[in-house]
């Protein structure tokens, strides 16, 4: 078998599935970084800007949905995004699924807004608002969570930032807002939700 017989069997299968084309990548990897084209796997209806990198391995799958992908984010290997009957959005200059991530919305909305951090093997469900600047580190089990507007990681002052949720197990319905953050081992609780200039407490003489 040569190479466009290969390729042709690689597409009859990923149209056969609602996958973009080989030649679809292609194209796409025009204004885009796509380091694999034959692992990167992302449905024919997915709406992508440019300036985005896509590491091997990534799986962007839309099911009677809709998602919608902004500029310049980073999707790290592993990375799973996928919408069954629901709508998933993510904004610009987000970093994505450094050790693996999965997001995904079962006729429910997530929001992913712009320059946030999104690591660890985290599972981010259904009604989940990720503002500016907010972070989730760490294998934990999101839905129905809103972190807060804010700024990113990059920020100086801490209690400026995104909300922030680190560590690992379950969380559901919490709010967090800016400047604050979460820590779990196994459970969630609002009462563990601190400043974040706690976990930073030398971030004042950093600064100068």
């Amino acid at each position: 078998m040569g190479m466009k017989d290969y390729i042709d069997e690689m597409n009859k299968s990923r149209k056969a599935n609602g996958y973009k084309t080989i030649d679809e990548v292609i194209d796409l990897a025009q204004t885009n970084t796509v380091f694999d084209l034959f692992s990167v796997l992302i449905s024919g209806t997915v709406s992508v800007g440019d300036g985005n990198i896509f590491y091997p391995n990534v799986l962007i799958q839309n099911i009677g949905g809709k998602i919608s992908i902004g500029q310049n984010n980073t999707f790290f290997g592993g990375t799973r995004i996928i919408s069954e009957y629901g709508e998933i959005f993510v904004g610009n200059d987000n970093e994505i699924g450094e050790n693996s991530i999965s997001i995904k919305s079962n006729k429910s909305q997530i929001t992913i807004k712009n320059e946030c951090r999104l690591m660890g093997g985290a599972q981010i469900t259904d009604d989940c608002y990720l503002g500016n600047g907010s972070q989730v580190l760490g294998n934990i089990k999101m839905a129905k969570c809103i972190l807060s507007d804010g700024k990113s990681y990059r920020e100086k002052n801490p209690n400026n930032r995104g909300g922030v949720i680190k560590g690992y197990g379950i969380a559901s319905s919490l709010k967090i807002d800016i400047g604050m953050v979460i820590s779990g081992n196994g459970k969630f609780s609002i009462d563990d939700i601190i400043l974040q200039e706690k976990n930073h407490p030398d971030w004042m003489t950093e600064a100068h």
